[in-house]
């Protein structure tokens, strides 16, 4: 339309259309550029004064750091500017999240004491009261400390605190609804790079084994602690660290964004 127009948009706007187009090199790019330049105002005055070569690296050498530190800073301040967030399309879950978009919110952790456990589980019932939704279900990745050997004293002990704190969840909150708490725990395998037992490439491979197990995968480590609790299928995974808490709202605004048929995946 424009080229039919003959219309010729703002040097602004074609800038920020080329960096949507070339993000990646636009982005490291333009730090690359701006490093060069303080480094290049660091170098210039070493020589003017009289500096030697070993004088110019090694204030170059000093500056190196302090000159990323601002060229990071100054595109990152620039970027919003040039590029402003686009507003994707939502649906309007005025009833809930529906029960085809059910949705399971997992939590990666390592079970190694009990104190630590508790914390997991208190964590675990905040996310739940901050959302209140039937089709929105949490879930605990549990991996057991990298060890010497596959099966360690104290493991089943701590285990069954898991089991037990979310059957108690449970049992609290799931009266006349769908279970929403589930502990997924994985069993330790040999690493022979580190020498050690371990969760399957610790926290990134809680998370692709359960993309697997979700999908039916048969060669997933995960053992699902309470088989009497089984999950429904799941259509949408929101994965948050231990520390992070969910907004009131928040998951359901991201799966109405999720489900919008303009968002789907290609």
């Amino acid at each position: 339309l424009e080229g039919r127009l003959r219309y010729i948009p703002p040097a602004g706007i074609r800038l920020g259309r080329w960096l949507e187009v070339h993000a990646l090199w636009g982005y490291l790019g333009s730090i690359l550029a701006l490093t060069l330049l303080g480094l290049g105002a660091v170098a210039a005055p070493t020589v003017a004064w009289g500096g030697s070569i070993l004088h110019t690296a090694l204030a170059v050498l000093i500056g190196g750091v302090p000159a990323v530190s601002v060229a990071v800073g100054l595109v990152h301040s620039a970027v919003p500017r040039l590029v402003p967030p686009h507003l994707l399309p939502k649906m309007e879950f005025q009833d809930g999240i529906p029960r085809e978009c059910t949705t399971l919110v997992a939590i990666p952790a390592l079970l190694t004491s009990a104190e630590e456990i508790r914390a997991l589980l208190r964590q675990l019932e905040q996310h739940y009261l901050s959302t209140l939704d039937e089709n929105l279900l949490f879930a605990l990745l549990t991996d057991f400390a990298d060890a010497p050997q596959e099966h360690m004293p104290g493991d089943e002990a701590l285990l069954a605190q898991a089991r037990e704190g979310v059957r108690l969840l449970n049992q609290k909150h799931a009266q006349g609804r769908s279970t929403p708490f589930h502990l997924l725990q994985r069993k330790r395998e040999w690493n022979p790079s580190e020498g050690v037992w371990m969760g399957w490439e610790r926290k990134r491979g809680k998370l692709v084994e359960l993309s697997d197990w979700l999908r039916g995968a048969a060669t997933s480590s995960y053992v699902l602690a309470d088989p009497s609790v089984p999950l429904p299928p799941i259509r949408y995974v929101i994965t948050l660290d231990a520390d992070s808490l969910l907004t009131r709202g928040g998951a359901r605004r991201l799966i109405a964004t999720l489900a919008h048929p303009l968002n789907q995946a290609a």
